[in-house]
């Protein structure tokens, strides 16, 4: 099921996406932040947050406040197929998240291709290069390089590209097996003490 109506998004328009639970963990409000200063300076775009949490309320009504209720849409939870269909319609994937551990959403947008932007605190940050990185409360930044992925083809291919390839060399099994390096290492360590 398609996560916003046919007649919402039209096929010439570019979609940033933004997939996490509505809560300040995630920081969904440097997002619409982000999305409206975009929006003062290009046309042709639709932002839309996918996910739920206590922030929702609040969000709808800055959206609001904004005048922005076309441009900036609410897709609510999505199941796995509902999250691989928003993500073969995005031109761009944004986490804008204030804490993140990893952040497994950046490495399913990266397999679908889809460019991304994460802040640079986040742990996805230390496994993947082909992102570009921001401070999660710099909107001003934030903007400048949702517009940059928009406005040129030749970096949002590149970046697409790019991150596919290297998300699809990475695997659970070769985790795993650096996971138990470093413990035997630290258990080797540990016996001779």
């Amino acid at each position: 099921m398609p996560p916003a109506p046919p007649e919402v998004l039209k096929p010439w328009e570019r979609v940033v996406v933004f997939l996490g639970r509505l809560a300040f963990q995630k920081g969904p409000d440097y997002f619409i932040e982000a999305a409206a200063r975009v929006l003062d300076r290009m046309s042709g775009v639709k932002f839309v947050l996918a996910g739920r949490g206590p922030m929702l309320p609040q969000l709808i009504h800055r959206v609001a406040q904004l005048r922005r209720g076309k441009d900036i849409l609410f897709a609510g939870f999505l199941d796995r197929s509902a999250v691989g269909h928003i993500l073969r319609m995005a031109d761009l994937f944004v986490m804008t998240s204030v804490s993140e551990p990893f952040g497994i959403a950046v490495l399913e947008a990266m397999a679908h291709g889809v460019p991304a932007i994460i802040p640079k605190e986040a742990g996805v940050g230390e496994v993947v290069a082909n992102v570009l990185r921001v401070d999660f409360w710099d909107v001003r930044n934030l903007a400048d390089r949702i517009a940059a992925v928009l406005r040129h083809e030749p970096l949002r291919r590149t970046m697409s590209d790019l991150g596919r390839r290297e998300v699809g060399r990475l695997s659970w099994r070769d985790s795993a097996r650096q996971c138990l390096a470093v413990y035997r290492r630290a258990l080797g360590r540990e016996a001779h003490r």
